[in-house]
């Protein structure tokens, strides 16, 4: 798996962006809609585009992510074991638009439920068989996480 930082911060769509208020210097997000149709995921899965998520913004190699099908709402459980303390880690995610939806499972955030302010939203997009995951802040540069089909092996 590759990771990549994208610098470039002109990638806010009309769904991240940023809320009026700020506190000093610092300018924060609205949180992106939940509600929306999954965009186009093809050629890869809405599950590897979670496990993406959770990779990219947690560190983990893609591969050691684990995957729970799908709930009827479109809701996958993430999950992996940090093996130097062994503790187990587990996210509900989710697809809405562009827009990676998550939190730790059993919690609730204004990042899940779609409402109030956030410090950056994940948005995905794929060209040329690239996936791409970009944590998308306001008050500092995007972070962006590149994975081809070889990193799900």
């Amino acid at each position: 798996m590759a990771f990549t930082d994208d610098k470039s911060s002109g990638s806010n769509h009309a769904s991240t962006e940023s809320a009026s208020a700020s506190m000093g210097e610092i300018r924060l997000k609205t949180a992106a809609p939940v509600n929306l149709a999954p965009a186009s995921t093809a050629p890869f899965t809405a599950a590897q585009v979670c496990k993406a998520a959770i990779s990219g913004m947690f560190g983990r190699e893609v591969n050691t992510i684990k995957t729970v099908k799908a709930n009827p709402a479109g809701v996958f459980k993430i999950s992996y074991h940090r093996p130097p303390d062994g503790n187990q880690y587990s996210f509900d995610c989710k697809l809405s638009g562009n827009n990676v939806i998550w939190t730790e499972s059993g919690q609730s955030s204004d990042r899940w439920n779609g409402s109030g302010i956030v410090d950056f939203n994940v948005e995905f997009s794929i060209k040329n068989a690239i996936l791409m995951i970009t944590e998308v802040y306001t008050s500092s540069e995007d972070i962006a996480h590149r994975f081809t089909m070889k990193d799900f092996r």
